[in-house]
Formats: structure tokens, C-alpha cells, sequence
């Protein structure tokens, strides 16, 4: 089997088992403590602030190899098992500490797909029909539980350990081939000639980041609210859109390669900030209608392949850990607004402000790469 397609299988399953996790606490807080905008948002900064060691693995891997950093993710497994166990006010904790492993491997997954793809946005896409169907397969399995009536936490969490236990062992065969390629110095060299360029790409990776982490977190209980079961917020939340994104992904590589990388993600740019004010605005058939429109796989589209593009070949860990940093900053955006106990009004304005930041950082990355 070639690596891209096992890549793919390793996507499938660190996405089900996180798929899970992001369906059923979205349900568990709703249920437990209501519309706690303060609470989704502290576990929204824990999956995310973590990441900030992305970059580092990214690095390591092009530096040392990756096949510890592939062995070392399995240790997301045991640490999802003890969930069910430590309870719904451990949940951040916990999750903070799998979203540091996660961002660690994650790059190192991505990095090979993109080195034997040429780089490219529909070589990306193809890769990444396993994670987005990860994602889908595993708001079915929580729709399934909640038309069965089993909704404690282990039936959740259990399977989800058991499915990033197998993604990091697969994840070892898509490694084992990656040498290192680059040094320390290399990197450091790299970083310091691109300049601002890079700077000013990351940053509108930023901003976006954080509007989506704080956006959809909030609106993941207006959701819950209109849906009122666990069975209908899982189709919703997580397996209608994986359905829709797994048929708009050839679209999306595709469309990033022709019209280049820079246009569609301004583009996905500009698509976030009507989007955000719909779902705002929107309640019953129209909220679930305008909920699956399948931006997202435009934007990592984008995103992954715009970083690609820009790093050298030999240092495809690291272009795919800056990517995956921009969620960690991100999280800080949602930390902070959570101190505030924001209403569902206060969260689309910071969203809307952080879009136009992130549009106008990606003008000036281009003018300055330019």
C-alpha cells in the first residue's frame, strides 16, 4: 500500500477517535451545564493552546526522523480510556494534554503526503478524504448511542481510545521511510531570510483560527438547542458535513490548484464572515442547511498546501507544523474571551473582527512574499 493511502487510513482513525470527543462533550456540556459559553470555550482553548508545539515536531521530524514521534501519539489512548472516569470538570486537562500529542504527530503525518504529492492541493485532498471521513464516522457512532439510549462517557471515550491507539500504530509504517532531511540551522536559516512573509501568512492563520475555534464552539449549543437529542446534533454536527466535505473534496484541491492558493484562501476568507452572520441569524431547517456548507475543506486545502509551497522540499514537517500552530494561538483568542463570559452576541463580533484581521494579514503576506 502507498503511503498516501495509508496516510489516509491514519487520518480516518485519529479523526474518529477525535470526532467522538468533539461530538459527545459538545452534547455532555449542554446537557450538564446548559449554554456555559465560558465552559465550551476553556475546553476549546485546551484542545487548541497545546498546539503550540507543532512546530517543534514538525521540526523534529525533518531533523531526527519520525518514527518516535508516530510511537509517542499512542499515548493519546490511555489518556482518553481515564476520561470516564475523572469526569466531566477533568475533561480540558485531559484534553490538553491529547491535543499535545495529537500536534506533535499530526505534521508528521501530513509531511510525507505532501513530499511524494509534489505538493500539491489535489494531492492533499485526496489524503485528506480519510480524516474528513474520520470525522463524519464518528459523529455517527455518538448519533448511534444516542438512538440506543447509551450516552454515559465510556461508551464514548473507550471506542475513541481504541481508535488513536490504532492511528499512531499505522502512523509508524507511514514514517519508518522519512529520513531526516534538514538541520536545526537550516531551518532557523529559512525562517529568518522569508522575513515577514511568513509571519504575516501565519498570523492570518491566526486570526482565522481563532474566529472559527470561538464561532463554532459557541454555536455547536445554539445547535444542540435546535436539534434537542444527542442523535440529531451527532447528523448535524458531524456526520451530514462529512458527507458533504468528502464530495467537495476532489473540488477543493482542484480549485485550489487552478485558481492558486492565495486566491482561494482569501476567498475562504471572505466566505467565513457571511457564514458566521447566517448561522447567527438562522434557526431550524435553514441553521442545518447552512451548517453543511463545506468551507472547511477549502480552507485546509489552502492552508496546507499555500505552506507547503512556501517552505522548501526538505522541509515539509515544518510547513505543515506552522499550519497546525495557528490552531494553538488560536486558542488563546478563545481562552481569553472565555474570562469574559461572553453572550452568543459577543462571540460572533470577536469572530467578525478576527476574519478582517485575518483577511488583511493575508494581503500583506502576499504583497511582502511578493
Amino acid at each position: 500500500m502507498d503511503r498516501v493511502r495509508l496516510a489516509m487510513i491514519v487520518g480516518f482513525l485519529e479523526s474518529l477517535g477525535w470526532s467522538i470527543h468533539y461530538t459527545y462533550s459538545r452534547a455532555w456540556v449542554r446537557t450538564a451545564l446548559g449554554n456555559d459559553y465560558g465552559f465550551i470555550l476553556t475546553l476549546a482553548a485546551a484542545e487548541t493552546l497545546p498546539v503550540i508545539i507543532s512546530l517543534l515536531g514538525g521540526v523534529h521530524g525533518d531533523v531526527a526522523g519520525r518514527r518516535m514521534i508516530a510511537l509517542l501519539s499512542t499515548l493519546q489512548a490511555p489518556l482518553f480510556a481515564a476520561i470516564p472516569l475523572l469526569g466531566l470538570s477533568r475533561l480540558p486537562l485531559v484534553i490538553a494534554a491529547c491535543s499535545a500529542l495529537w500536534a506533535y504527530f499530526w505534521p508528521n503525518i501530513v509531511a510525507p503526503v505532501m513530499e511524494e504529492t509534489g505538493r500539491s492541493g489535489s494531492g492533499y485532498a485526496r489524503f485528506a478524504i480519510g480524516s474528513t471521513a474520520g470525522w463524519g464516522a464518528g459523529g455517527l457512532a455518538v448519533m448511534m448511542m444516542g438512538e440506543a439510549g447509551v450516552t454515559g462517557p465510556a461508551a464514548a471515550y473507550l471506542p475513541a481510545a481504541v481508535s488513536l491507539a490504532a492511528a499512531g500504530v499505522m502512523g509508524i509504517r507511514v514514517v519508518e521511510a522519512s529520513a531526516p532531511r534538514t538541520s536545526i540551522a537550516g531551518v532557523a536559516g529559512f525562517l529568518k531570510e522569508s522575513g515577514r512573509s511568513i509571519l504575516y501568512f501565519f498570523l492570518s492563520l491566526v486570526a482565522l483560527q481563532g474566529a472559527s475555534e470561538i464561532f463554532w464552539n459557541t454555536s455547536s449549543l445554539k445547535l444542540y438547542g435546535e436539534a434537542g437529542s444527542i442523535a440529531l446534533f451527532s447528523l448535524f454536527f458531524s456526520v451530514a458535513p462529512t458527507l458533504v466535505g468528502v464530495a467537495a473534496r476532489p473540488l477543493a484541491g482542484g480549485a485550489v490548484d487552478h485558481a492558486g492558493a492565495w486566491r482561494m484562501l482569501g476567498a475562504v476568507i471572505t466566505g467565513y464572515a457571511a457564514l458566521f452572520i447566517a448561522i447567527y441569524l438562522a434557526t431550524g431547517p435553514i441553521l442545518y442547511a447552512v451548517w453543511l456548507i463545506p468551507l472547511y475543506v477549502f480552507y485546509d486545502t489552502a492552508a496546507y498546501t499555500l505552506s507547503s509551497r512556501l517552505f522548501p522540499e526538505e522541509m515539509q514537517g515544518s510547513a505543515s507544523g506552522l499550519v497546525v500552530l495557528a490552531y494553538s494561538a488560536a486558542g488563546l483568542a478563545s481562552l481569553l474571551l472565555s474570562q469574559a463570559s461572553p453572550s452568543y452576541t459577543d462571540t460572533l463580533a470577536a469572530s467578525e473582527i478576527l476574519v478582517a484581521a485575518s483577511a488583511a494579514l493575508l494581503a500583506a503576506a502576499r504583497r511582502t512574499g511578493s
